[in-house]
């Protein structure tokens, strides 16, 4: 298996979707997908997130999404991959991929996104109560 999205010392932050993308072959260098095969990919953490299962998306590219639950710091991500073939279940895990999970930033600093509009970070006005004709002064400021 080849991870193709997150890096050695990755950083995932709680709460936040994290894309993850592996390439799984079998022993002989086969692409592992589900034409004709019985494949089950999954992404296994230990800060004990639940399990991600993964999807086929071609060329042996299983992909999936993690949002992780836990602010544990340090963090190993797994994947397993299990094939039926010729009557056998087979599999392998690939190797250890260590990153970082941190809590978000402060809400002070993350715009907050309501049904009734926008509080600025930068700022933090609360720009919900602004002029139709806000962002164009807005933009007309920082341009002059």
């Amino acid at each position: 298996m080849q991870y193709r999205s997150l890096q050695p010392n990755f950083v995932a932050v709680v709460g936040q979707a994290t894309a993850l993308d592996v390439q799984v072959t079998d022993g002989c260098g086969n692409l592992v997908g589900p034409g004709g095969q019985s494949a089950q990919v999954s992404a296994y953490f230990s800060d004990n997130d639940t399990a991600v299962g993964m999807t086929h998306i071609g060329n042996g590219i299983w992909q999936g999404t993690w949002r992780p639950v836990n602010a544990s710091g340090a963090v190993v991500l797994r994947v397993t991959a299990l094939l039926q073939q010729g009557g056998n279940l087979v599999g392998g895990v690939s190797a250890a991929l260590s990153g970082v999970v941190n809590a978000p930033a402060p809400a002070a600093t993350t715009p907050t996104v309501t049904a009734q509009g926008v509080v600025q970070a930068a700022s933090r006005v609360d720009r919900r109560s602004a002029t139709p004709n806000w962002f164009q002064q807005t933009i007309s400021v920082l341009l002059s």
